[in-house]
């Protein structure tokens, strides 16, 4: 086995992604995604994944990033059935593991980015990560991830994980007036999660349909909507339209909050 050879994997709910390391911290090779679904257990897809590139897990360097809360020696995982034992993952391989959440991770992970790897959303220009600046990070998938990147004016990072998905919807007009509503009586607290990931598609498509006067079947997957909204479909488009997740302006407007909230100035 390779010296300094790493092991790193990813759960974000839906799927698993396993990766080995060789030196270069820069480059993860021999990338392999899979449906949680396909396994029992966490332990059954690592495994099988070690089986498959006949690495040996002793001895082996291993970090995880989850979407949760990473911390205790049980950790639940957001959408998803398993849960990690850090103890189990410490015996099975001999060291200790590094469990992180998935946006910390990723917060961590822009401090090596290479600027021309940035791709700019709106009129101004990307801001470099530099001493003195505070960075807000978000992303939306199965959950809505948050985390806080500060680098201090010494130039020492700091990482900051956060559940922000889990905030209070505030709505701006009275269109999201009558969704928060509609989704307050199915579901209680109506998270920003509950609209910006990609199961808010569903909560829309339930909402549109109660509008229309017609009673909502079982919602279509997120991607079949999407799917159905690109082949032109109208009401899939509406659907798509509707939802604050991808291109109503309350996705903006929720993440202007959480930066402002971080200290975050221009």
């Amino acid at each position: 086995m390779p010296v300094n050879r790493k092991l790193v994997a990813a759960i974000d709910g839906e799927k698993v992604a396993f990766g080995l390391v060789d030196g270069d911290p820069s480059v993860v090779r021999a990338i392999r995604e899979q449906e949680t679904g396909d396994f029992p257990t966490f332990t059954d897809a690592l495994q099988a994944y070690l089986r498959e590139h006949h690495v040996a897990a002793t001895g082996l360097d291993f970090g995880l990033a989850v979407a949760g809360v990473a911390r205790g020696d049980t950790i639940s995982l957001a959408n998803c059935r398993w849960y990690i034992s850090v103890s189990g993952l410490r015996s099975f391989f001999g060291s200790e593991p590094l469990v992180l959440n998935d946006f910390e991770s990723i917060a961590w992970s822009l401090t090596g980015l290479d600027p021309a790897s940035v791709q700019r959303v709106g009129p101004l220009p990307p801001r470099p990560i530099r001493p003195g600046s505070t960075f807000l990070v978000v992303g939306t998938g199965p959950g809505l991830g948050v985390a806080v990147l500060a680098m201090g004016r010494e130039g020492k990072v700091r990482v900051y994980p956060s559940e922000g998905g889990h905030a209070s919807f505030a709505p701006q007009n009275a269109d999201e007036d009558a969704l928060l509503a509609h989704l307050r009586a199915r579901h209680g607290h109506v998270s920003y999660e509950r609209l910006l990931a990609a199961f808010g598609l569903q909560n829309i498509h339930g909402w549109l349909a109660m509008k229309s006067g017609r009673t909502a079947g079982p919602a279509p997957a997120a991607e079949t909507i999407v799917n159905a909204a690109q082949r032109g479909d109208a009401m899939a488009e509406r659907r798509s339209r509707s939802s604050p997740g991808f291109w109503d302006p309350s996705w903006g407007i929720s993440c202007s909050r959480r930066a402002r909230s971080t200290g975050f100035t221009w």
